[in-house]
């Protein structure tokens, strides 16, 4: 009970909520002017903590932020409170240093990372020229990650900053609150007013991750009403679904004919290097496939026969199989070829592989390749090698992400 008040109300170990943030204030306010009885004066000077006794010998004490402390000794003093459990606050208080009203000097930010898509990509997989693309022009795609418990003097910086500094030239804005533990209605109403402006500038706004947070969407509602920035604002989960629309807008917007399909196999990392001879030896080791929506491509744990070369649409990477819920680790788009670890270890299908609406692909089997290899050995190592340097382009990607994530550490001990 303690450490959920001390946590804004969620119940730190099942992240439920238990009771609303705005009555926590009041619960604890209680606590501090009465909760120990004829005693709460003193023990708010010498202890420092909100605190509830009962005469069975229960005391449960709290740290707003920080901790909460449940003891249980029922020999009780004249004022009805637990002797044991006093004296024990009173230790922890006095060698831990817990008076609310003495904290240590830590300045916190309701900032957590900054970055954009020109230093960080979402999880789908795409053509080399895409990423090019998104490095030079992603700047306009920021991402801000918020932590902690958000009130005005927390959110307020970070909203004087975004509205004259990046999010002023952004063409899309993503707030994720993942690592955020409660926010009051103060600073969702600030969000919400945010949000309207950059809409009226031209910028898209998500709010990802806001699901444990009911409070920021009752705020948001409460300040726009019946406006649909509302719904737009929290449609999607995740950061990394938001980050690939908006990725997906800009790259349509920039060049739309080549997003929606790749009309030729030269186009592809498999075929760098080849000459016409060879391009056409391998199209002809191809198989033109077609998959409607739902249809998977590939299954966890089945033997990899086969490589897709994606000339239109795109697939899901996924975990889980008989009866757990699907997990989208990642997608693979137009320009992208799937299923290649698989292929070269000879290993099983370590994911499944599902079409997201129409899939045009061109499937390469193992024994065709192994044919190659007896052929045309040079153009088999070739392709060997496009094949490797693909895979080692995923793994450059992953360790960009990665770089980027242990900026938190840096910034944090700034």
């Amino acid at each position: 009970m303690a450490a959920t008040l001390a946590n804004q109300g969620i119940n730190p170990i099942t992240g439920e909520r238990a009771i609303r943030d705005e009555h926590v204030e009041s619960v604890l306010s209680v606590m501090a002017s009465c909760g120990m009885y004829d005693s709460s004066g003193g023990w708010i000077y010498n202890v420092g903590m909100p605190a509830k006794s009962g005469v069975a010998g229960g005391v449960l004490a709290v740290l707003p932020g920080q901790l909460g402390i449940g003891i249980f000794s029922p020999r009780l003093d004249e004022q009805g409170n637990s002797v044991r459990a006093l004296e024990v606050c009173r230790e922890l208080s006095r060698h831990w240093a817990l008076h609310q009203f003495n904290p240590p000097y830590c300045p916190q930010t309701g900032r957590r990372l900054v970055y954009t898509s020109a230093d960080r990509n979402s999880s789908r997989m795409r053509h080399p020229a895409d990423y090019a693309r998104l490095e030079r022009l992603g700047r306009v795609i920021v991402v801000v990650e918020l932590q902690g418990n958000l009130a005005f003097a927390s959110i307020e910086p970070i909203l004087r900053q975004l509205d004259g500094g990046s999010a002023i030239e952004a063409r899309s804005l993503i707030l994720d609150f993942h690592h955020v533990s409660g926010i009051n209605d103060v600073a969702g109403r600030l969000l919400a007013e945010l949000a309207g402006d950059l809409r009226r500038r031209g910028t898209n706004v998500s709010f990802t991750h806001a699901q444990r947070l009911p409070s920021l969407r009752d705020a948001v509602g409460s300040h726009l009403g019946n406006d649909p920035l509302v719904a737009d604002l929290f449609r999607f989960s995740s950061t990394d679904a938001a980050l690939e629309w908006c990725e997906d807008e800009l790259l349509e917007a920039v060049e739309p004919e080549r997003f929606l399909r790749i009309h030729a196999l030269r186009e592809f990392e498999l075929t760098t290097d080849l000459t016409e001879e060879e391009l056409d030896i391998v199209a002809a080791l191809l198989a033109p496939r077609r998959f409607a929506d739902g249809e998977h491509l590939m299954r966890q744990g089945e033997a990899a026969g086969s490589l897709f070369l994606i000339f239109k649409g795109i697939v899901a990477v996924q975990l889980g199989t008989g009866g757990i819920a699907e997990q989208r680790l990642a997608s693979c788009s137009t320009g992208t070829m799937v299923g290649e670890m698989a292929f070269l270890d000879g290993k099983e299908r370590s994911a499944d592989v599902v079409a997201e609406g129409e899939v045009e692909c061109g499937e390469l089997s193992v024994r065709g390749f192994a044919q190659l290899e007896q052929s045309a050995p040079g153009l088999y190592a070739r392709v060997l090698r496009n094949i490797a340097l693909a895979l080692a382009a995923k793994l450059r990607k992953a360790n960009r992400a990665a770089l980027v994530l242990g900026a938190v550490r840096d910034q944090d001990g700034a």
